[in-house]
């Protein structure tokens, strides 16, 4: 199972904005690094970092922020065995949903381009 660092969610969650740390960071931690945290769920982080952004969010919520709160596991991934079934003689819309499912982390400009590729061979 893998497990990666979303800050992002956790500040969606309790309805607070990149921005807002950032600003109480000032000094601590480098304002870009906050914002790609935040942008970005990370499975290689400096420790460091992860500490000061803790205490900053500690001094926000005035509740004690640790490692766990920002942690979330991700699915394990389908071997490609079991899903090329469900890929045959599937639409454009169809592929897309299960790419997306199955890529949480691939941006959606390189879904496209392999749609692109999937509709040129099936043409």
């Amino acid at each position: 199972m893998k497990t990666r660092l979303n800050l992002g969610a956790y500040l969606d969650h309790h309805h607070m904005t990149a921005y807002r740390l950032v600003q109480q960071l000032k000094g601590r931690v480098a304002q870009n690094t906050v914002y790609n945290l935040a942008r970005t769920p990370q499975q290689r982080i400096d420790l460091d970092t992860v500490g000061d952004v803790l205490s900053g969010l500690s001094e926000l919520t005035g509740k004690t922020v640790g490692l766990v709160d920002l942690l979330e596991e991700l699915p394990e991934p389908q071997p490609l065995e079991e899903t090329k079934h469900t890929l045959e003689g599937t639409g454009t819309s169809e592929l897309r949903s299960t790419l997306e499912q199955l890529e949480k982390d691939t941006p959606p400009n390189e879904l496209d381009v392999w749609l692109g590729a999937f509709e040129q061979a099936h043409l």
